[in-house]
């Protein structure tokens, strides 16, 4: 009787028993044009009980992308009319996995770098290899009991290591290739504060008058060289450019901090074509409660061999002449044009400048010695640095 007993409890756990598979099947990588996108296939399927035949499930679908996979996890993984709480789900095996980031009421997605989340690497004759495992680890709810079971899912992405390239030209032929892959490239322009020696940037925000901000714009474009310039740069005590006080002292790449204060400001010599450093007398603006001065420069970026007939500049005033970071002075010639040293030419200039600039003159004063604290910081947008003062209109050292 024992004996039955047993026998019959073992029936019964055979047929209770689920056993649940995944596998994924890789295919070729998308095209540079367009991604594809692969379905997962699982091997074994979802195993029913014993007296109905198995079901296929496809749950979990991953895009691979030239630098990136998608992974994409129907919110009904096992396909049985139960969904799983994506805080579960986990794209890799290591403190390095990657989350969902993106979820709906029927679809959860996790986007991953190729070499994030643990994914390991894998080269053969044929094609580059990216591996990795969305993991579905279910928590127990509150009351201890766990009503899913958890399961791993292969992910990969195949890149074919030789792809056919055609010998035909490039048209229109006219238009050098790499100059159009350069038009739908981000440019990325950074515009920072050095040190004194100009090799690294500047770790300390605290300036006081009498000291120089050095200024570096730099671009990264390697696809093609690009010269930079500044075009226009205005310092005002909010970051809105077009608050008061506001003084625009680089206008269509002209220094006039110079001509207009009697400072030193000026371009250095162009160390390279990507990259522009200026240095600017150190300033504040004069009766403003602030603690912070924003500069914001409209940054400017052209190949090497573009020529135009509003060719821009980066000169400044020094000795008496407009002088070129570039060496070619005689671009700096409506630089000269507009703003004469003579009375005159200053009293013409101080009516085109906006209001708040014109009072930034006529109540300027200058302090040496014992001089407010002024400190900068880093806005993080692209063509900003602002540099802060506590009462700033216009105090050249």
């Amino acid at each position: 009787m024992e004996l039955v007993s047993e026998m019959f409890k073992l029936l019964l756990l055979l047929t209770t028993l689920v056993c649940l598979d995944f596998g994924v099947r890789s295919a070729d990588p998308p095209g540079p044009d367009s991604p594809q996108l692969y379905a997962s296939d699982p091997h074994y399927g979802l195993k029913e009980p014993l007296d109905r035949p198995n079901a296929l499930v496809r749950t979990v679908f991953v895009t691979c992308y030239p630098t990136h996979m998608e992974v994409r996890v129907k919110a009904d993984l096992f396909g049985m009319g139960m969904t799983v709480d994506p805080a579960d789900l986990c794209l890799g095996a290591n403190d390095q996995c990657c989350r969902v980031t993106s979820a709906s009421d029927d679809e959860y997605i996790i986007p991953a770098v190729l070499m994030d989340c643990g994914t390991q690497q894998w080269v053969t004759e044929e094609a580059l290899i990216y591996t990795n495992l969305l993991i579905y680890s279910p928590a127990p709810s509150l009351d201890g009991l766990v009503r899913m079971e958890g399961a791993v899912i292969p992910v990969e992405c195949h890149y074919k290591r030789k792809v056919v390239i055609n010998s035909e030209p490039v048209l229109p032929t006219w238009i050098p290739h790499q100059t159009t892959v350069a038009t739908l490239e981000k440019l990325h322009f950074t515009l920072r504060l050095m040190t004194s020696d100009w090799l690294q940037e500047r770790g300390s925000g605290i300036y006081f008058l009498g000291d120089k901000f050095n200024i570096e714009e730099d671009i990264y474009s390697p696809q093609m060289d690009l010269r930079v310039f500044i075009d226009s740069c205005v310092a005002t005590t909010t970051p809105d450019s077009n608050s008061a006080p506001r003084y625009a002292f680089i206008d269509e790449g002209c220094l006039v901090d110079g001509p207009l204060t009697g400072s030193k400001s000026y371009f250095r010599p162009r160390v390279r074509p990507g990259k522009l450093q200026l240095q600017l007398d150190a300033f504040k603006f004069h009766e403003v409660e602030s603690t912070q001065i924003y500069i914001t420069c409209t940054l400017k970026a052209y190949p090497l061999n573009y020529v135009s007939e509003s060719m821009s500049k980066a000169c400044s005033l020094i000795d008496g002449r407009w002088r070129s970071a570039d060496g070619d002075d005689w671009t700096c010639g409506s630089c000269k044009d507009r703003f004469q040293s003579d009375h005159s030419d200053q009293l013409r200039w101080e009516q085109a400048v906006p209001f708040s600039s014109r009072a930034l003159l006529e109540s300027g004063w200058r302090s040496i010695g014992d001089s407010p604290r002024m400190a900068s910081g880093s806005e993080g947008e692209l063509g900003r640095v602002p540099a802060a003062g506590p009462n700033p209109n216009f105090s050249p050292t």
